[in-house]
């Protein structure tokens, strides 16, 4: 008996055996991956509070669309796609749920399920099962298949990368005459759209690039078309009802705020898009890729690559990451390892050709975790909750805030998105929302900040300056204080000088938090 199981535990697995043991292994650590920030923060990560409020505002008034939202008291229009706060706000109303646990836990899930739908899409374009599980374990360990889609906005961001993907396979089994899959394109392609609109764009990117290098793009042409126009028909509904209360307006404002084109493709061109800590090894093996792909003449990964960043450069690696990771996983399996074998040894080939892949996954899995730290570190703390509760029961309902929290990037600090959600109140320094009232404009008001927060290291001079030059009026100033260095935190000298000026009184503080009302 045990010399039965010795053979079969030294017996080299098959290339089947080793694909089903790939796939487990990107279920396992996908899965590991995605929940372990949710679990350590315990509240919604970075952002998602303009998405708390329309929740809230569609639950209050009973599940129909608002004209606009409560968030910040800026009047924006209720335009997003709205299937992502249907789904919240039904679960949390089902099961009882609180709805800041439902934008902890559902991005989280919802990005598990991108790994078996990218699985289906890389089985469409690779030509072994062992290259199938390769690709799917690289994306489940990729920085950039997680990130943003953990966060709570990822609510809407992850529920548009998954039907993106699933509408791009769907889209293949059509290109390849499979007409089952023309209901099943239609219903994936009008669920991104109800569901994430930058997303929406990239999947028709996609998709595009699909058909043109199909073999049978002539052929299926009509199906072509009449997919659209079944998306199109389902969408209609929501489409007429918006555009009849708000017309194209607040699209084309959020149209504007893509950036410029030709300067955020400059990212492509560098490949260090895929958000990797150190060397960007996936990032090399899909850059290697691409050009094998383009010497055999086979366009569609290379230009799909690409493509995205001249569409919707904001958001294009998401799309972009998709073909990216493909190339990789058969850069490694076609490129790599037999060049590994042909130019070693006969004794150690196969050492090293076992050893580089498992360099990659190890890399990428570590890479994983670390963001997984940053991520699960970034939320709001227990001490700024407090002080928006306390901020919500004790200010007058009119009251303006400028928020100082010491984070650079705008986009990407939780007190400046949570504070309108969670205090009631107008934050004049918070710029979500604002991408579909203000247009080309939010990229500047994004520039116009930063002298703003330079402010938390000056005085009181610095910040009515800074907010006289972008017109900002206000009534309270909220400080969060910086690490403590030699007993002095960062924001010490702007605090003393409105003590100190008679125009403003402290009305609150904890070991994080000032906040000052003006007298």
């Amino acid at each position: 008996m045990a010399e039965e199981i010795s053979k079969k535990v030294g017996k080299r697995l098959t290339e089947k055996e080793t694909a089903a043991l790939l796939f487990f292994a990107a279920l396992l650590f996908g899965i590991w991956l995605r929940l372990m920030p949710a679990a350590s923060a315990g509240f919604p990560l970075n952002d998602g509070g303009m998405f708390y409020s329309m929740i809230r505002d569609l639950r209050s008034n009973g599940y129909a669309l608002p004209a606009y939202t409560t968030y910040n008291k800026l009047n924006i229009p209720f335009v997003y796609s709205p299937l992502p706060f249907y789904l919240a706000g039904g679960l949390a109303d089902l099961f009882h749920l609180p709805d800041l646990s439902v934008l902890l836990w559902l991005p989280a899930l919802v990005n598990i399920l991108t790994i078996p739908a990218f699985a289906l899409l890389a089985g469409e374009l690779l030509d072994s099962q062992l290259k199938t599980a390769l690709a799917t374990l690289l994306y489940a360990l990729v920085p950039l298949s997680m990130d943003w889609f953990l966060m709570g906005g990822g609510l809407t961001r992850g529920l548009g990368q998954l039907f993106m993907i699933l509408t791009c396979w769907s889209a293949i089994r059509l290109f390849r005459s499979k007409p089952w899959a023309l209901a099943l394109t239609i219903v994936c392609g009008a669920l991104v759209i109800l569901c994430h609109p930058e997303s929406a764009l990239l999947t028709v990117t996609s998709v595009s690039v699909i058909w043109l290098f199909s073999e049978r793009k002539r052929q299926t042409l009509p199906f072509t078309l009449l997919a659209g126009a079944g998306v199109a028909l389902v969408c209609s509904p929501w489409l007429v009802y918006v555009l009849r209360l708000h017309g194209t307006e607040p699209f084309l404002q959020a149209l504007q705020t893509n950036g410029n084109a030709l300067f955020l493709w400059a990212a492509i061109f560098p490949f260090n898009f895929t958000q990797e800590n150190g060397l960007a090894l996936l990032a090399v093996l899909g850059l290697i890729g691409f050009f094998v792909k383009l010497t055999h003449k086979e366009y569609l990964l290379p230009v799909w690559v690409v493509l995205p960043f001249f569409i919707n450069p904001r958001s294009s690696s998401r799309a972009a990451i998709l073909p990216l990771v493909i190339l990789a996983s058969a850069t490694l399996l076609d490129v790599i390892l037999p060049a590994m074998r042909s130019a070693a040894p006969s004794k150690s080939r196969n050492l090293a050709a076992n050893l580089f892949p498992a360099y990659v996954v190890i890399y990428l899995l570590v890479g994983g975790y670390a963001l997984d730290i940053r991520m699960a570190a970034n939320h709001l703390s227990e001490n700024d909750r407090q002080a928006m509760e306390w901020i919500k029961q004790n200010t007058p309902p009119t009251s303006q805030f400028i928020i100082l929290s010491g984070e650079t990037q705008l986009m990407r600090d939780p007190v400046q998105e949570w504070f309108p959600a969670l205090t009631e109140r107008r934050s004049q320094t918070t710029l979500q929302g604002w991408e579909w009232l203000a247009g080309d404009k939010f990229i500047h008001a994004i520039e116009g900040e930063q002298g703003l927060i330079t402010c938390l290291q000056q005085d009181m001079a610095c910040l009515k300056a800074e907010t006289q030059k972008l017109g900002m009026a206000f009534d309270h100033v909220y400080i969060k204080k910086g690490a403590a260095v030699s007993g002095y935190y960062e924001g010490r000298i702007l605090v003393e000088t409105l003590e100190n000026s008679g125009e403003y009184k402290k009305i609150f503080e904890n070991s994080d938090i000032i906040v000052f009302g003006a007298r």
